[in-house]
């Protein structure tokens, strides 16, 4: 374990680090996850800024980072897409979520 931090370290640098700030900025007030529609969503938006941070912390060269950061806002839209959370009518039936 030890070795492949100070690989990928060596190459990303503490990217974690910048993934935390990235985070409260987008969240300033934090974040609720209540449902699993909002954690499998905050999941994949999670993945994306790490992918997106590590593209930049290596000088915007490492391709697979932002080829998989441009997989998982497609993931996003699949998800969003097929699974918007309902909302109850005054009848107490379900209808999608107008966005």
């Amino acid at each position: 374990m030890a070795k492949t931090f100070k690989v990928k370290n060596k190459k990303y640098g503490d990217n974690y680090l910048n993934v935390g700030k990235v985070l409260k900025a987008l969240f300033p007030r934090g974040i609720t996850l209540k449902t699993e529609y909002d954690q499998v969503l905050f999941h994949w938006i999670s993945w994306k800024v790490g992918k997106f941070t590590r593209f930049i912390q290596t000088g915007m060269t490492h391709l697979d980072s932002i080829h998989d950061d441009s997989v998982y806002g497609a993931m996003i839209e699949d998800w969003v897409r097929t699974n918007k959370p309902r909302k109850k009518t005054k009848n107490g039936n379900t209808k999608k979520r107008k966005h």
